[in-house]
């Protein structure tokens, strides 16, 4: 049985939904800050984003590094079936 999720981690959930392919750390955060009028912690952020890739509402998959991003690889976050419910 999946948890669902309340409060933040729905919201943040929503989000995921809206951005599709484009739902990395930053731009959630960006995106919640914008709809809420206020600074997202980002420490909080990704507490929520593992709440909810531990319920299985949400999966994170780590993306090939690209030179824009200095070496660096992206994580990008995806709802689930479960989390689409």
């Amino acid at each position: 049985m999946v948890n669902t999720a309340t409060g933040f981690d729905r919201e943040v959930l929503f989000t995921i939904q809206e951005l599709a392919d484009s739902a990395y750390g930053p731009e959630i955060a960006q995106t919640l800050e914008q709809s809420a009028g206020k600074s997202v912690s980002r420490g909080a952020l990704y507490a929520a984003l593992e709440r909810l890739e531990r319920k299985g509402l949400v999966r994170g998959r780590i993306e090939s590094a690209t030179q824009e991003r200095g070496g660096l690889p992206r994580r990008r976050f995806e709802m689930t079936v479960g989390g689409a419910r």
